[in-house]
Formats: structure tokens, sequence, C-alpha cells
């Protein structure tokens, strides 16, 4: 078994590392000054390491999105490798690049005024930059476009300007652009044919990707992944057959955070939904057709897929 002492570089970007700890189940906690925190076991080390230098950089880039923008540490298992790359929001184009740094300035200094210290090696990974090259290039248009002074070099403190706030108003107001389906529902066999043939198969058709946390691998507090997830989806079904107290949780956070929610219920248990949400539209439902049907026809109409711009 392999000690923490013999992890000197992170298996994500390469780097000299701060930490790691590896507790009872071999799972190293790992502190990294370019992907922050994150957790990896001790098999997924070195299936890491044998990836693709791109893959690397998602893995990185995923590890430092989710302690900057306060969810979880992400955890890295053997099982797990392949879904953190898949469902990475990574930017596509420059323009999207652009954005997702001028949300990290943003954050980081939080107030107006504020200076923020850039970490090229850091920030690359934030921005899914290919090279420094490229991440010199967008930084520089931050400072072109003027979003942000007066730091002329990455290495200088920048503050966000007028313009820069403006556009950060812009992006926030955008919304939740995954296109992640969060599914809160009752996990009990009985409902098993209507989420694989009703539920599932009608948001995988209309361009989202069913997510149910009870089919995700993870080492956090349920809690803490359940929030987590809701935040970086772009989508939420909620079925309150069998009206469990967790399901008008998650409906009532997502709601919350302005993530559309649509609602369903099979018919002979729409009779006792709650007083507080009886008057929302809820899809009543008797099968797993009739549900794939109606629900299909209700995403498409109501809540069409957008694809992720870097947020």
């Amino acid at each position: 078994m392999l000690v923490s002492d013999e992890i000197h570089n992170c298996p994500l970007c390469g780097e000299a590392i701060a930490r790691a700890v590896a507790d009872a189940r071999a799972v190293y906690h790992v502190s990294c000054k370019v992907c922050a925190e994150y957790s990896i076991t001790e098999e997924a080390v070195d299936l890491v390491r044998q990836r693709s230098q791109q893959d690397k950089r998602v893995l990185s880039g995923r590890a430092c999105e989710n302690v900057e923008r306060g969810l979880p540490p992400v955890f890295v298992s053997t099982g797990n490798i392949d879904e953190l790359i898949g469902d990475a929001r990574v930017p596509r184009t420059p323009l999207e690049k652009l954005d997702r740094l001028l949300l990290s300035f943003y954050r980081r200094g939080g107030t107006a005024g504020a200076r923020v210290y850039c970490d090229t090696k850091r920030d690359l990974a934030w921005a899914y930059a290919v090279s420094e090259e490229e991440f010199k290039f967008l930084f520089l248009n931050l400072h072109g476009q003027g979003f942000i002074e007066p730091g002329r070099n990455p290495a200088g403190g920048s503050v966000l300007t007028i313009k820069g706030w403006e556009r950060v108003r812009e992006l926030e107001e955008l919304g939740p652009r995954s296109d992640q389906c969060f599914v809160a529902m009752w996990f009990d066999p009985s409902l098993d044919e209507a989420f694989n043939n009703g539920m599932r198969k009608a948001i995988e058709e209309s361009g989202y990707r069913a997510m149910r946390v009870d089919l995700k691998e993870h080492n956090q507090k349920i809690c803490d992944v359940i929030v987590a997830e809701i935040r970086r989806s772009g989508l939420m079904v909620a079925d309150f057959t069998g009206h469990r107290g967790g399901v008008y949780f998650e409906a009532g956070f997502a709601t919350g955070f302005g993530i559309p929610c649509i609602f369903t219920c099979r018919d002979d248990q729409i009779a006792e939904a709650h007083f507080d949400t009886r008057q929302y539209n809820h899809i009543v439902w008797t099968d797993a057709q009739d549900l794939y049907t109606q629900l299909l026809r209700r995403i498409l109409a109501t809540a069409p897929v957008q694809r992720t711009r870097g947020r």
C-alpha cells in the first residue's frame, strides 16, 4: 500500500503538492497550489497519470472549479474518471474561456476595488486553457476589452472595472447552462420502470443528461452531494409519488436557485400532494409510456437544453 509521502507530484497537473494525506480507506486528500483541494483513491492515482494531458487538464479544471464555486471537493476514483471528464463544463471557444476567467476574478475579489493576483498555472486550469500562451492571450483580452485594470500582465494585481462588473451581472443572470437534469424521486423499486422508460428516456431524448444521486459514486456526505449536483444542474424533474420529504426539499432548493423544475406525480398519488405545491402544474401520469410522452413534451416546450458556455 502506498503511503502519502510517495505522492510528491499532483496526479492531475504534475506540480509538486503541498499535502497528500491518506485516510484508512486509502483515499488521498490532496492540497495542490494549482488544483486546490480534491480526493483521489490509491487505485486511481496511476490510472490518472496514464491519461492524456487533455484529460488531466479537464480533471484539474474540475477540481479548481468545485473549490472556487464552494462545491464539495472533487472525488476521483477508478469508476468515475470518465464521468468526471465527460460531465465537465469545458468552454469550447475563447469567448467562453474569457467569461470563465472573468468570473474567477470576480469570485476571488468579491467586492468593488478588490485587487486580485493571478497565478498563471492555477488560472490556466480554471479557464481550461490549453497552454500558458492561450491563458496570457485571454488575460490580455480581459484588459484590452476594459473588464479589468490596471495590471497588464498575469503576475500583477488586477481590479474589475465597472464594465467588468456589468459583464459579470450579465453572466450571473443567464443562470445555469448545464445540460444535467437532476431527478428527485422516491428510490423505490416500484418506480424503476417509470424512471428507466419514462423519466430518463424523455430527459435524454430532449438533450439533457439524467442524474439520480443514488446512482452516483461519491465519497462525501450525501446532503453535500445533493446540493452540489442540484446547483450544477440546468433542470430538475421532481416526482412526488410517495411524497418523500427529500423530494420536497430538493424541489424547493432548485426553485430558490432559479433552476427550472418540472413536477410529476403518479395519478393515484396526486390527491395527497402537499398544499404548498398543489398549485404547481404537475404532470399526472399513469405508466412509464405516459410519463415519457408528457415529460418529453413539457421539457421541449418549457426548458429546452442550453449548452454550457463556461459558467
